[in-house]
């Protein structure tokens, strides 16, 4: 749990800097492509999380890889979390910076998992639902899994309306082994 108190007080520095600088939004932008990066480079995470490579060469790795696009501000950023071997929250770092850009902006990130990608009428339909959930602005963030059969699941926080077919058989499942429990007394 250190670690996310940690990567919280540095994703709110930063934020805090970016705001105060005027440079908020293209921080984000930074903090998004870092996040893509991590999660799709298997060497860049594997080298973030090494305890052997020295905070001076990740350094001079991540002002390499992303000096010409990010921000300035951005790079100081990255090489004093490397100089304080705090290099391996990078991902938690600019997961707690989005979030905290997204309430800075009033935006609610809403999160739809579907069984098959939306259609645009859908997705329409999908940030009608939204506004029950959250309030401000919405960002919908859509994710697929095969496995909820049909229907949808929406999510803003600790809040969520499930309509997937795979909870209503879980649903239907569960009354008939109750109803058979209660017979068989």
């Amino acid at each position: 749990m250190h670690h996310a108190r940690s990567s919280n007080r540095y994703a709110k520095a930063l934020l805090d800097l970016a705001i105060e600088s005027g440079r908020a939004d293209a921080v984000k932008g930074d903090m998004q492509s870092l996040l893509s990066a991590l999660r799709e480079s298997r060497e860049l995470r594997t080298m973030m999380l090494s305890p052997v490579i020295r905070a001076d060469r990740k350094e001079a790795v991540l002002r390499a890889a992303f000096g010409a696009q990010f921000n300035p501000l951005t790079l100081d950023f990255l090489g004093l979390m490397a100089k304080n071997r705090r290099e391996m929250y990078a991902e938690e770092i600019a997961t707690d910076y989005l979030e905290g850009w997204r309430a800075h902006k009033g935006i609610s990130k809403v999160t739809v998992t579907t069984a098959t990608p939306l259609e645009p009428a859908q997705r329409e339909a999908m940030l009608r639902r939204a506004a029950e959930l959250a309030s401000g602005t919405i960002e919908l963030e859509e994710k697929l899994q095969p496995e909820l059969i049909g229907g949808f699941v929406l999510r803003s926080g600790d809040r969520q309306i499930d309509q997937s077919i795979a909870t209503r058989l879980d649903r239907l499942r569960n009354e008939f082994d109750d109803n058979l429990y209660i017979k068989d007394f």
